[in-house]
């Protein structure tokens, strides 16, 4: 398949729009959450890993633009790469709770995501750790 230049970068914009809006959404909650807020701001954490992750795999699966180490790299390390893949996969399969596990900034009532110490595979055989630097990568700008 022959793509053109254009077609790719209008799909990287499209991944890329729909994951900043996602991550600007989930940064306008407040606390306290009530329950409605709690399910929504869940509901954009999903669509946030979707399309983040969703761009890595176009880049690497689909076009062959990027290799996963350049990922890898960009993200700390290849735990972090695994950790982020398996996060997004405990969050849309099996429902993690990124919002009530929030923490505030600076003593506002803003919100900023916080994920788990760790998370398992979808075995549940092997868990992955992060290390601080991927909590930078939920980030409107990232």
């Amino acid at each position: 398949m022959v793509l053109n230049k254009l077609d790719i970068l209008s799909k990287m914009a499209y991944f890329a729009k729909c994951k900043k809006n996602a991550i600007t959404h989930i940064l306008e909650f407040l606390i306290p959450l009530n329950d409605e807020q709690s399910i929504m701001m869940n509901v954009f954490y999903n669509a946030y890993f979707t399309y983040w992750l969703g761009l890595v795999d176009y880049l690497i699966k689909d076009i062959s633009f990027i290799k996963q180490k350049d990922i890898e790299n960009l993200v700390g390390s290849e735990d972090n790469y695994y950790y982020l893949r398996n996060l997004r996969n405990a969050v849309i399969h099996r429902a993690e709770d990124l919002a009530n596990k929030g923490t505030v900034i600076n003593n506002t009532n803003i919100i900023t995501p916080f994920s788990p110490e760790d998370v398992m595979d979808q075995s549940g055989k092997k868990k992955y750790q992060p290390s601080l630097f991927v909590f930078q990568a939920i980030n409107p700008d990232f």
